[in-house]
C-alpha cells in the first residue's frame, strides 16, 4: 500500500506499521475535522501532509503510563521502558499543540479533549 501511494502519511512505532490514508483529504478539503491517532515521529510528516493540523497532546505521568502498560500485560518491562522514553520526545515547535492530562479518571480526559477540539461557540 505505501508502495502504492495509499497513505497521506505513514510510519513504524513500537514494532507495527500504521498510516493515515489519502482518502482521507477528501473529507478535510469538504471542511469536515477529521481525527487521527499519530506517533510523535509521525508529527512533521503529518503537518507536511495537512495543512491544518492541530496535535492534542494526550499524556500523562510516566508513573501512568507505567502502570497503564503493564496492566495491559501485552508488553515485557523492556518494550514498556522503550515505550516510555519514546513519551518524553518533544513535539515540534512549529505544530499547533493543545496539552491535556490524562492521569485521572477516563471521563475526565474524555471532557477535557472534546472541550479542547470543540470549543462551544457563542
Amino acid at each position: 500500500m505505501v508502495r502504492d501511494g495509499a497513505f497521506a502519511v505513514h510510519w513504524q512505532a513500537h514494532g507495527l506499521s500504521y498510516g493515515i490514508p489519502v482518502s482521507v483529504k477528501d473529507p478535510l478539503l469538504r471542511g469536515v475535522d477529521c481525527l487521527a491517532n499519530f506517533s510523535r515521529s509521525a508529527l512533521s510528516a503529518g503537518a507536511d501532509a495537512f495543512k491544518h493540523l492541530l496535535v492534542l497532546n494526550i499524556t500523562a505521568r510516566r508513573e501512568t503510563l507505567a502502570q497503564r502498560l503493564a496492566n495491559r500485560g501485552r508488553e515485557r518491562p523492556e518494550d514498556i521502558d522503550r515505550r516510555l522514553a519514546q513519551a518524553d520526545k518533544p513535539i515540534p515547535a512549529r505544530l499547533q499543540t493543545i496539552t491535556i492530562t490524562n492521569d485521572g479518571p477516563l471521563d475526565q480526559t474524555v471532557a477535557c479533549a472534546l472541550a479542547a477540539v470543540q470549543p462551544v461557540k457563542v
